[in-house]
């Protein structure tokens, strides 16, 4: 499960989920996402490996500040298809005020 979510300047940074190889970064700005797939809110797919690269998930500069932030895990199927959590677990959702 993703946890401890962190802004500094613009990178989100948090604990990995365990076997978990991508993510999803939903952000809304009115308030704070319902679902991954909430049609009111911007969101994006993050790799463990851009993560790494990047010391982080960057966040893009024309997200509109403040705005609440929620990641959902994500699983790759062995078809590729990937699949998106339901919702969101308390522990991965932040706002973001600066």
């Amino acid at each position: 499960m993703v946890e401890n979510l962190a802004i500094r300047g613009d990178v989100l940074t948090f604990d990995w989920p365990l076997g978990v190889t991508e993510v999803m970064v939903v952000v809304r700005t009115d308030s704070p996402p319902v679902a991954p797939d909430d049609p009111d809110a911007r969101a994006w797919k993050l790799t463990n490996t851009r993560y790494q690269i990047d010391g982080g998930g960057r966040l893009p500069a024309d997200i509109p500040r403040p705005c609440h932030i929620a990641i959902a895990s994500t699983r790759r199927e062995p078809n590729g298809m990937l699949t998106v959590a339901a919702g969101f677990v308390s522990s991965a959702r932040i706002r973001w005020e600066a």
